[in-house]
């Protein structure tokens, strides 16, 4: 998803792109089913970079990460400069819809094509499947167990992004982030369902260079 980034930024903007244990590379290693463990795990690797400046960009899940670790980070050189959170509603809203992560695996797969739009053709490779199912189980898991605990708003800019046909998630829950931060706050909409990362990528890309730009 983010092996071409790098190219829509200027030259000396570093592109990294995290990936959680339990897929490709590091598919021989255990999930995480918690949100938190996940983002020390995060912060632990980030701290071995030298300190930079640095932009987070979080979609879906990775929203919740990236405000965390942000929150995470604040008090230390590796303090985000902005965020950018994307198809996500805010983290201090209760959460709403059906749990999912521990339904019979085609129950779990019906619904990551219902409610989530993943393609049929995903859906029905078996072998795709079969590697991909710890992974995404862990994922909703620790989105469903997901507690926010109240705590100063950060002091950084925040962009969030919404698709305006996303089902998942409504305009007023992501204007909501509006209220954890102090800095200043921007909400962009497109025309496009939750994985507008994917289907609008063009305009993802624009959104985060502008971003990049405002803060360098």
């Amino acid at each position: 998803m983010f092996h071409h980034w790098a190219d829509a930024f200027a030259s000396d903007i570093e592109v990294r792109a995290l990936q959680l244990p339990g897929r490709q590379e590091r598919l021989h290693e255990g999930v995480l089913t918690s949100s938190m463990a996940a983002v020390e795990g995060i912060a632990a690797a980030l701290q071995v970079l030298p300190p930079a400046p640095l932009v987070l960009y979080g979609h879906s899940y990775g929203a919740i990460l990236a405000f965390e670790l942000a929150r995470r980070l604040r008090a230390t050189p590796y303090c985000p400069q902005a965020l950018v959170l994307a198809a996500r509603r805010a983290p201090q809203l209760a959460r709403r819809g059906r749990s999912i992560a521990k339904l019979p695996d085609e129950e779990f797969k019906e619904m990551l094509y219902q409610e989530y739009g993943t393609p049929r053709s995903v859906i029905d490779n078996h072998q795709l499947m079969e590697l991909a199912l710890p992974a995404l189980r862990a994922d909703f898991h620790a989105v469903e167990s997901y507690t926010y605990v109240p705590d100063a708003p950060l002091e950084i800019p925040i962009l969030a992004l919404h698709g305006t046909q996303d089902t998942l998630v409504r305009k007023e829950e992501m204007a909501a982030w509006r209220d954890v931060c102090s800095g200043s706050f921007q909400l962009a909409e497109v025309k496009a369902g939750h994985f507008f990362i994917d289907t609008h990528r063009e305009w993802v890309l624009a959104k985060v260079d502008s971003v990049l730009r405002s803060v360098r």
